[in-house]
């Protein structure tokens, strides 16, 4: 490792913000994938439509096949009475036993934010759903996130979320909430710091200072 690499890496980590380096970002509606599969029950597990997103660094899997509505604009297939925030159209989890569950899988660590709807169409309990993020295989965070059912409620009332700093999200939808969980809109934002980020952790601070001073000890140049 040479000085100037060390003066980078010294520079960013006084200057630089969490994320640095110019990351990419992405967005999907859901509503991008309706002209090519139409609304319906969609099997994610198939080539073509659960790396649809693939180009953009996006794959996602379930264990059951999801619903892709198209919006109460747009017809309401499948009587879901939900109008995306982002555009009409979503993707559908139901509360099935063992419980649905769906999973985004970045190629790389990202920012994330989804917009969860959720819809008292399959029952008029809470919807119960638990998130876990994970980033190389270690799990990052875990959160139980409970929406209260309002009597009365109409359908589609959004509920916006954010995680950081993983590249796999698993949404599992508790069997007993009898509820269906739809994502809108999400975007991500890759945390890409170049080479000055030596410990990989997506950022630029005095533990990439830390680490070049340890591979200088090391002989390392």
């Amino acid at each position: 490792m040479n000085r100037k690499l060390f003066a980078t890496v010294a520079a960013a980590a006084f200057t630089a913000p969490a994320v640095a380096g110019g990351p990419s970002a992405g967005i999907a509606l859901f509503d991008e994938m309706i002209p090519f599969f139409g609304p319906g029950i969609t099997d994610f597990s198939t080539p073509g439509i659960g790396d649809f997103y693939a180009d953009m660094g996006l794959t996602i899997s379930s264990n059951e096949t999801l619903w892709l509505g198209n919006g109460v604009s747009q017809g309401d297939a499948g009587n879901f009475d939900i109008e995306g925030t982002n555009g009409p159209a979503f993707l559908s989890l139901w509360a099935t036993d063992p419980g649905g569950t769906v999973t985004f899988t970045f190629d790389g660590p990202v920012n994330f934010l989804v917009d969860l709807i959720h819809t008292s169409i399959a029952g008029t309990a809470d919807v119960v759903c638990t998130v876990t993020t994970l980033r190389d295989g270690l799990i990052v965070d875990h959160e139980i996130i409970q929406i209260a059912h309002v009597p009365g409620d109409p359908d589609g009332i959004p509920f916006f979320r954010q995680w950081n700093n993983a590249d796999t999200f698993h949404f599992q939808l508790a069997p007993t909430s009898k509820r269906v969980l739809a994502f809108d809109y999400i975007e991500w934002q890759h945390l890409t710091c170049g080479i000055a980020d030596l410990n990989n952790d997506g950022r630029l601070n005095f533990l990439d200072v830390s680490a070049y001073l340890a591979e200088y000890g090391n002989g390392c140049n």
